[in-house]
């Protein structure tokens, strides 16, 4: 993992500093994605082993229908010449951090059994936002698994108010 990483960071880096000089984060982040995504299908990942599909063929794949934004082939063309479409995802991963650093945002993901209302959710995400200093962009998910309560990913950290948690810390603290 790290070895994928050690090679994604100087494409990512680069791609975001075309990016943000370009003012169209959002049009590269989005063509990342686009890319990522066909880097990812197994179907895909067999074109890219097959000495008999040429450069210019992977490249049209994973351009967007668009050409996407400006210099976006370059980045293309850079990964397939020297063998790195697989790292991709990873230069996806990366440049969004930047750019999530650069715009001061957080994507945060919320997992409850239930819909949470518009009024919980911005309640959290002004809470969320003060917490981390930053713009918070929630996303919920309904999760049957989750007993009750929620279970908050912002970047790394995970906070579990589920209702399994707090009775699993219930059990322990009786047992003890």
């Amino acid at each position: 993992m790290s070895d994928v990483i050690t090679l994604a960071r100087p494409y990512a880096k680069a791609a975001f500093a075309v990016a943000r000089d370009a003012g169209a984060l959002g049009p590269w982040s989005a063509a990342l994605e686009l890319a990522s995504a066909a880097a990812d299908n197994k179907t895909v990942q067999r074109l890219i082993a097959d000495p008999n599909v040429d450069n210019e063929g992977l490249v049209e794949l994973f351009l967007p229908a668009d050409g996407g934004p400006d210099g976006f082939s370059n980045l293309v063309n850079v990964l397939v010449h020297y063998d790195r479409l697989p790292v991709l995802p990873e230069i996806a991963r990366i440049f969004d951090k930047l750019k999530a650093d650069a715009e001061q945002t957080m994507a945060v993901t919320v997992r409850s059994a239930t819909e949470l209302s518009d009024d919980y959710q911005s309640r959290l995400s002004a809470s969320l936002s003060k917490r981390f200093g930053r713009s918070i962009e929630l996303a919920c998910e309904i999760d049957p698994t989750v007993l009750g309560g929620a279970i908050i990913q912002a970047g790394d950290m995970i906070i579990d108010g589920s209702l399994r948690r707090r009775l699993g810390l219930m059990a322990e603290s009786l047992k003890g």
